[in-house]
């Protein structure tokens, strides 16, 4: 549990002269855990949760959670995170995948990090946002480690920002989000097919398809919910 970019550094040093394998999880969002377990080092970041404002910038740890980030910018009078708000997970796993929702995406704002290398050595990475695309970052090819991040804001209305915030949390519990545990949306959407995931799910007619304790949600189709004590082979029985 490492609380800064060094310790975390010297976490992957130790886990790769140890020769064992690494899985670095966040807050666990959208990642679904073998009943088996996990073999090797897990290296969990939920304490790299710093968030300070500099200027129009937020930097932030890698280990902070989504909404109290959304919460701290608003605090701020800064806008451009609103769709943090409600967002499940960790500000490093949302980087990860280049997270988007209500039309707002990672690769908008995030500008900076302080990295750790496969090596665990401490690096510096300045972001733009042609190096993203949908649901990719570069993190993804370089096997790097988002620690620390810069997040670029602008100045606005609180009143404006939280009637967003507020907004985007209405329709996350309109789908149902909050109503069971879950992985979040599992399926990208390919606007090629016509409509999103979730809608060619519903149209399938797979609302409520179960196996064990997992369910398609009859609420929002791409989500698969954990409603009755579900092992992790049965959420992905339901996937598969």
């Amino acid at each position: 549990f490492p609380r800064t970019v060094e310790e975390l550094a010297a976490a992957v040093r130790a886990v790769r002269a140890a020769g064992v394998e690494l899985t670095v999880l966040g807050l666990g969002s959208n990642v679904l855990i073998a009943d088996a377990g996990v073999r090797g080092a897990v290296v969990i970041l939920r304490d790299l949760a710093g968030c300070r404002p500099q200027g129009e910038r937020l930097v932030v740890g890698a280990g902070a959670d989504c909404t109290d980030v959304a919460a701290v910018a608003l605090e701020a009078r800064l806008t451009g995170l609103e769709f943090f708000h409600w967002l499940p997970g960790s500000v490093g796993g949302a980087a990860f995948m280049n997270a988007r929702a209500f039309e707002q995406e990672m690769s908008q704002i995030w500008v900076h990090a302080r990295q750790v290398t496969r090596a665990g050595e401490v690096v510096e990475r300045i972001y733009a946002p042609e190096d993203f695309r949908y649901k990719y970052s570069p993190l993804q090819d370089s096997g790097e480690l988002a620690g620390s991040l810069t997040l670029q804001l602008s100045p606005g209305d609180p009143a404006a920002i939280r009637a967003r915030m507020d907004h985007n949390e209405a329709k996350r519990r309109a789908n149902g989000e909050m109503e069971w545990p879950s992985c979040g949306c599992v399926f990208k959407n390919d606007r090629r097919f016509g409509a999103p995931s979730g809608r060619l799910i519903d149209d399938s007619g797979l609302k409520g398809f179960t196996v064990g304790g997992a369910r398609v949600s009859p609420r929002h189709a791409n989500f698969v919910i954990n409603a009755e004590n579900a092992r992790a082979a049965d959420i992905r029985a339901v996937i598969e």
